[in-house]
Order: C-alpha cells, then sequence, then structure tokens
C-alpha cells in the first residue's frame, strides 16, 4: 500500500466504525500477526497511525 492507500484505508475504518476506528485497526493488525503475515502488519500499523493523525486533527479525506 501506497501512502493514499494507507489514509483512504484509514478514512473508510473512521467512517465505518467512528472512534472504535483505531480499535479495529489494531484487531486487523493482530488477526495478520497471528497468520505470521508480517508485512500486512506493518501496513495495519500504519493504517493505525493515519487513524490517529486523522482523528486527532479533525481532517478526513473526501469518500
Amino acid at each position: 500500500m501506497d501512502d493514499l492507500d494507507i489514509y483512504e484505508t484509514a478514512q473508510k475504518l473512521i467512517n465505518e466504525y467512528g472512534r472504535e476506528a483505531l480499535v479495529e485497526a489494531a484487531m486487523r493488525s493482530d488477526r495478520m500477526l497471528d497468520r505470521g503475515d508480517q508485512h500486512a502488519v506493518g501496513q495495519w500499523n500504519k493504517v493505525m497511525q493515519a487513524v490517529e493523525e486523522l482523528q486527532s486533527s479533525g481532517f478526513h479525506l473526501r469518500s
């Protein structure tokens, strides 16, 4: 995933899960860890960071 994909995924999670978007991203990261997919874990960690940034800034991408 490139940066745009990361932020689009983060925004989709925020739209769907609201304040729980970070928790959802963390659970998805955990599932990938359980599967042994380190690359996906890294991607979901980037999504978590993007969720935090978007939520703390109040900025949202257009959907």
